[in-house]
This record gives C-alpha cells, structure tokens and sequence, in this order.
C-alpha cells in the first residue's frame, strides 16, 4: 500500500462527507434552490363580489329652475365725458372718485397754453379792430355833417369803414375757430356727479372722441347687471329676484327686474346702454350699500309644482332612447319615460312611471 500524506487524507474525508450529506437530504424529498425563490400562490376567493348598483324612488314634489348671475350697485345715468381734439394730456385737476360739478375743468391736453396765448392775441386783435370800425364811424359822421357835398372825402370815408367792419368779420372767424380749438384741448364735466371711470393718464396720448371720463349721478343709483354677461332671453322686466352681497352671503334681500335693454324691454339699445335695472323692494335699503357693491343674484325662471321626478344619474340614454330601469322583485325591467323640466338635480317625469317605483341607477 502506497503511503498518502496526511492533509491528502483530509481533503478526502471531507469531499465523502460533502456527499453524504447531499444524499441525506435528496433522500428526505429536499432539494435545492440557487437563485429564483418559489412564486407565491394567491387564493381564489369563495364567492365573486357583486357590484352594488344605487338605487332611486320616484317621489312627487316641486321643481324650481334658477338662473344665477351678478350685479353691482351703480348709478342710474353714466355720461362719458371725451376731448374733442387728439393729444397729449398735459394736467389733470380730478382723480376717480372724485365729485364734480357740471361745467368744471377735468383735464387739458399740453398744447393748450400755446393756444391760449393765440387766442389772446387775436382777442387783442379783434378789439382793435372793433375801434377802427368806431373810429371809421366817427370821421364819416363827421364828414357828412362838415362836408355833405364833398363826395369824394365820402366815399373815401365810407371805404375806410367797410375795410375795418371786413377785418372785423374776418378776425372773428379766426377767434371763432380758437375757440372751438380751446374747447376741444378741454375736457369739461358735462353734468354734476362722480367721476366713475378714468381712461386717461398725465403725459399720455389721447384720441379725439374717445371716452375719457364716466360722470355719475349718484343720487340716484340701482343694481346694475350687463346684459352681455347673463342669458337675457331668460329674463323679463318684473320678474323677482332674490340677491345677496357677494362679500356677506347669509343675508338676502329681494328685488324686480324694472328695465331691461331693446328688444328684450323696455330700455334703450344695448349699444346704447347695456344694463339690465333691478330695484329693491326696500327701497330704503339702498343706501345701505355703496357705490360697487357687487351682488349674487338668482331668479327663478321655471317651477313644476307636485310632479314626479327623479335625479338626472337615474334616467339612461341610449340609441335614441330615453328610459329608467325598474327594479321587479328580484328583476329589473327597461321603461321608457318623458322628460319635462330638469334644475340639474330634480328632473320632471311627465310619462312612463309612478310614485314609488323603485328605479336602478347607472
């Protein structure tokens, strides 16, 4: 027998030792996994869930159909105020906010004061021309009454006054134009009130025409709505509303529809003056506000009273049906209806069901 060395010895033992312990645990129904973990198994529940659809009863009661839209508190009469001439504004005497009385100066545009001094020098020249024509006057009278048969001395008399009453005439056109030029360079309160509206600023160019300045009356004031911002085809002149103060929404007060604009009233044009008018049936609670107070208004334009109905997500559309299911005992069976009036929550069912019938939503 052939001599082994020991550590040879050793590493033997222990490879047998290695596979006997692998075959002990193939024997025991063990194996080994490298790498990827068993998938873990998801149980199959006893029973499928059911979808629970919601349900609705058919109940009889009232239907009000609304509109809701804002207003704010305005002054019967705007008059805008424009400059007659194009330029740059050169001073203005009043801010937004301000009260001014009719016939005071809002503004000028910068060229002004070179017109004022031109005007005041053809003024200076009208005047003297006024006193040639008083002095022409005075040596034709005196001729006459001195030299009657001096026909010459006259005539020449006479055509020194017809000289000085055509400058007169002709420097008077040239004032009259200044002056027309002065106003249009002024822009000037038409009527008493407070400035509303501003579209002017110092130092910026203005358009001939074009509004400057809203003057209101503020002695006599309403809920004003624009009529471009509400469905006016809904609304009618008398009709009740219902408002509240947008910044105090618990408190209510109630008020008609006094003026709407042409056609759909009795008011002017919507060109002409776009507001839609409601007075407060307190008329005395007007002056409660102030001037911009903005309101939530709501009128009611439809009211089906003791009907049937049900809510909108109860009534199915399809292939140009219009139906409801019914709920059958333990089936459910598809009738179709007629829709009257609807607010979004309550819909009117004129035809197809009857009060207390149980109906499957969507």
């Amino acid at each position: 027998m052939a001599f082994q060395h020991p550590k040879t010895r050793i590493f033997l033992t222990g490879i047998v030792a290695c596979i006997v312990l692998l075959t002990a645990a193939c024997g025991n129904g063990q194996g080994i996994s490298i790498g990827k973990p068993e998938p873990t198994v998801t149980p199959i529940p006893d029973e499928p869930v059911e979808f629970q659809r919601p349900t609705y009863t058919v109940e009889r009661g009232t239907i009000i159909r609304t509109i809701q839209f804002s207003g704010r508190l305005g002054p019967d009469e705007e008059v805008p105020a424009v400059f007659e001439a194009a330029g740059r504004v050169g001073e203005m005497f009043f801010q937004e906010g301000d009260m001014v009385k009719e016939g005071d100066l809002i503004a000028t545009l910068d060229f002004l004061p070179e017109m004022q001094r031109e005007f005041r020098l053809n003024e200076i020249a009208l005047r003297r021309v006024e006193i040639s024509i008083e002095r022409a006057q005075l040596l034709l009278d005196e001729t006459l009454r001195l030299n009657p048969n001096n026909t010459s001395e006259i005539q020449m008399r006479e055509w020194d006054l017809e000289l000085a009453q055509l400058a007169l005439e002709e420097t008077s056109i040239y004032v009259g134009e200044q002056q027309e030029n002065l106003e249009g360079a002024m822009l000037v309160a038409p009527v008493s009130g407070m400035i509303i509206d501003m579209n002017i600023r110092l130092d910026k160019q203005v358009e001939a025409l074009a509004m400057a300045v809203v003057i209101a009356d503020i002695e006599k004031t309403s809920i004003l709505v624009d009529s471009y911002t509400v469905d006016v085809e809904e609304l009618s002149e008398g009709m009740a509303v219902t408002l509240s103060l947008v910044n105090q929404p618990g408190e209510t007060y109630t008020g008609t529809i006094s003026q709407m604009p042409y056609p759909y009233g009795t008011g002017p044009g919507r060109d002409t003056n776009k507001n839609i008018y409601i007075d407060l049936d307190e008329p005395g609670l007007i002056d409660t506000f102030q001037i911009g107070d903005r309101f939530t208004i709501q009128a009611e334009i439809a009211r089906a009273e003791d009907v049937l109905w049900l809510p909108p997500q109860a009534i199915r559309e399809f292939g140009g049906r219009t139906f409801v299911m019914i709920q059958d005992g333990e089936l459910q069976r598809s009738v179709d209806v007629v829709k009257g009036l609807t607010n979004g929550e309550m819909t009117e069912i004129l035809e197809g069901v009857e009060e207390g019938m149980i109906v499957v939503g969507q």
